[in-house]
């Protein structure tokens, strides 16, 4: 309920102009947060290590996580996925994509 509330009161336009970006919103989130979830259409390795620092700063705070993706277009690289692994505190599930039943969030 906390979280919610700090979203709520937070709640704005992210445009990635240099004052407001999304990957500033990300890890000033996480870097507050007790618990996180993450639903994204795939994870590639270069987009995961932007966020590795804040993610190791979660898991020494015991902020548990979860991930939920997709191997949608085979695009979610199996080296992120093993890097994910590596976090006790982080859940990642994967989306296995059917030929008439896809998976891709925006």
């Amino acid at each position: 309920m906390g979280n919610l509330l700090l979203y709520k009161l937070k709640h704005e336009l992210i445009t990635n102009d240099s004052s407001n970006t999304m990957y500033d919103e990300l890890t000033s989130s996480l870097s507050g947060c007790k618990s996180f979830l993450f639903n994204v259409a795939f994870i590639s390795y270069s987009g995961l290590q932007l966020l590795l620092r804040a993610l190791s700063q979660c898991e020494l705070r015991n902020t548990t996580g979860r991930i939920i993706t997709s191997d949608y277009l085979n695009f979610t690289d199996t080296k992120s996925l093993r890097k994910l692994k590596e976090f006790n505190k982080i859940e990642t599930k994967i989306f296995i994509a059917k030929q008439d039943k896809g998976f891709h969030s925006k």
